[in-house]
């Protein structure tokens, strides 16, 4: 009897984990966490790595000071949203190559940002809009902001797990400064 009662709460452990598709484990919403925090603080150092600066020749020789600029958007890793808590393989290409949404100023390449591992969510950074949190309640940050987030479809057809950190660049103090709390909507 006790063998029977343990095999049923097993099953029933089993049936409510992410390995069934039904909702996103603890230690998957802590990857998330990790991966979306990495990302964040990836495109705070891209904004204080000085840009060259520009000189003005004119009359009294004014100089420029260095410039701080958001690397652009990047494209979705992996590609294709992972399904069913099944994991995905990122691409080498997804931040290596050099593509119209990657390279010095843009993406994953002007990040210095790479995954190798397989994952159950796909991940995102965005400049300037438009962003996936405030959709969901999650913090705006503005035109002069940046959101990194990761998304999952653990229930094929229902809302999906998402992971959203968000910062804002100044460029007067030439800073980013990162919200110091991530948004999660988990459904």
């Amino acid at each position: 009897m006790k063998r029977l009662m343990i095999a049923g709460a097993l099953c029933g452990i089993a049936l409510s984990s992410s390995a069934c598709g039904k909702k996103a484990s603890a230690s998957d919403l802590s990857e998330a966490k990790n991966t979306v925090g990495a990302i964040l603080r990836s495109a705070s150092q891209a904004y204080d790595r000085e840009q060259a600066a520009t000189e003005l020749i004119e009359d009294d020789a004014a100089k420029a000071g260095p410039s701080h600029k958001l690397c652009g958007s990047a494209s979705p890793f992996p590609r294709d949203m992972p399904t069913e808590g099944k994991k995905a393989q990122p691409e080498p290409s997804d931040f290596k190559a050099t593509s119209p949404t990657n390279g010095r100023d843009q993406g994953w390449m002007c990040l210095r940002f790479e995954s190798v591992d397989p994952t159950r969510f796909q991940y995102t950074y965005v400049v300037g809009g438009p962003y996936k949190g405030p959709a969901r309640g999650g913090k705006d940050p503005g035109p002069n902001g940046f959101e990194a987030c990761a998304e999952a479809d653990f229930q094929p057809g229902g809302p999906t797990t998402l992971v959203c950190g968000t910062g804002t660049a100044d460029p007067k103090s030439g800073e980013a400064k990162l919200e110091t709390s991530l948004f999660v909507a988990e459904e």
